[in-house]
């Protein structure tokens, strides 16, 4: 091969390179990833958002949203959904590191919640259908229990 063969050679490998580059930068950059499956149906989308907030969500094989994972400024979350997409179930570690979990009917109405304050006070509360709490089990960091009932 001639020289000046070899240049333009050179030059062509020098341009790919630089366009793969190029490439690989941008799909760094993405703030949006899709995960298809063998009939080109979106399961999973991975995305960021303002404030860096980051979620992953899992879609079922109909397309509907079955779990959320997220992360933002007060801290991570997992959801669950039913089949009709409706969320049933949200687990949190707040800014404050305590976690919380909620259990929410077919309506959409939270119906129990489950949480551990930063002091260590633990919590359960029963909620009626229109969301107003009905009973309460509480422990205090001290140990102190509490039963409490509302009509």
């Amino acid at each position: 091969m001639s020289e000046a063969a070899l240049e333009v050679r050179l030059a062509a490998l020098e341009a790919e390179l630089e366009a793969l580059l190029a490439a690989r930068a941008k799909a760094r950059e993405a703030v949006a990833a899709e995960v298809v499956d063998e009939q080109g149906r979106t399961r999973a989308m991975l995305s960021t958002g303002p404030g860096g907030t980051v979620s992953l969500n899992l879609l079922d094989g109909q397309g509907v949203l079955r779990a959320a994972l997220g992360l933002g400024r007060e801290g991570p979350t997992l959801s669950l959904f039913d089949g009709a997409a409706t969320r049933r179930l949200d687990l949190h570690v707040g800014a404050d590191d305590a976690p919380r979990l909620h259990l929410v009917d077919g309506a959409g109405t939270r119906r129990l919640e489950l949480d551990v304050d930063p002091a260590g006070t633990s919590s359960l509360g029963v909620l009626d259908a229109t969301g107003a709490p009905r009973a309460v089990l509480l422990v205090t960091g001290s140990g102190r229990g509490v039963v409490g009932a509302s009509r």
